[in-house]
């Protein structure tokens, strides 16, 4: 995806850029969602490592879960907005991600927390 069709307010085309950073290892995971993660994918019967918790999450947008635009921060969009998706599995699960650009033209998916 071309930088100038990078429209982040669009859930379908931030759909298709989050798929393809996480796809290409082109991501990073907070402390927070390994920590908040790693048990409830074991209760999920999953082996927990970074690579169940990616997994899981391009599964749920690859099936189209919803995806939310979400303000972040205190005040509210003082840090880079992103985008959630709520109750994944039923329990309540949700899993907030970010894409940010950490260097010129470069975006990087953030899984910032998975937590119930």
């Amino acid at each position: 995806m071309a930088a100038e069709d990078l429209d982040l307010e669009d859930p379908g085309k931030a759909r298709q850029l989050l798929v393809r950073l996480f796809d290409g290892g082109d991501y990073r995971i907070t402390q927070r969602a390994l920590r908040e993660g790693y048990p409830i994918l074991a209760d999920l019967g999953q082996r927990p490592s970074d690579g169940a918790l990616v997994g899981y999450v391009l599964r749920l947008l690859r099936r189209g879960h919803d995806i939310h635009r979400i303000k972040r921060g205190e005040p509210p969009d003082s840090m880079p907005r992103g985008w959630c998706m709520r109750d994944c599995d039923g329990h309540g699960l949700f899993i907030e991600m970010t894409i940010e650009e950490v260097r010129m033209g470069q975006q990087v998916a953030f899984l910032i927390s998975f937590h119930r």
